[in-house]
């Protein structure tokens, strides 16, 4: 979010994520998640609303998706991408946040925040602390067809993590 608000890099984050939203585009329009700048109640400027609409009117021409991973207010037209680790961090149960995005939701990270503090795959472990099935429920219940991913930032193993993950995700009927 700095990149957005300092003036000597500014031009040069916007013109990294137009890139990115071209390259979306190339993929076959696949969604492009991201958090947009916020204004900062103190001291708002007006460049982060200028560099929003510049975002914005590149997603619309590409015919590219937003998905937004922030807390704040969206803009209209750009999604709800919701991380369960981040929430479940924060004290908000997941399916809630399902339920509250609704017809918004864009994409979600299937990732669990384990009893250490820690980013993990899902399962059905001691430690972990995503109620798999309730969210693979709210995700049918909301109609949910966005863009599912398998986060492994910060996991110790990512690739038994990632095959454990399918595998828990996939047992669920």
């Amino acid at each position: 979010m700095e990149h957005f608000a300092s003036a000597g890099t500014v031009d040069r984050a916007t013109g990294v994520v137009i890139e990115t939203i071209q390259l979306c585009h190339q993929m076959g329009n696949v969604p492009l998640s991201l958090r947009l700048p916020v204004q900062d109640p103190q001291s708002p400027s007006p460049q982060v609303d200028q560099v929003n609409q510049t975002i914005l009117a590149a997603s619309e021409a590409h015919g590219v998706m937003l998905v937004d991973f922030s807390d704040h207010e969206r803009p209209e037209g750009v999604k709800v991408g919701l991380d369960p680790a981040a929430l479940l961090a924060d004290g908000v149960e997941p399916s809630a946040a399902i339920e509250q995005a609704g017809p918004d939701l864009g994409s979600v990270r299937l990732v669990d925040l384990m009893d250490t503090g820690m980013r993990g795959p899902v399962g059905f472990g001691a430690d972990n602390r995503l109620d798999l099935m309730a969210f693979k429920v709210a995700l049918d219940v909301n109609g949910f067809l966005g863009s599912l991913v398998i986060d492994t930032r910060q996991w110790e193993d990512p690739w038994a993590g990632l095959h454990l993950s399918i595998q828990s995700w996939a047992s669920i009927q």
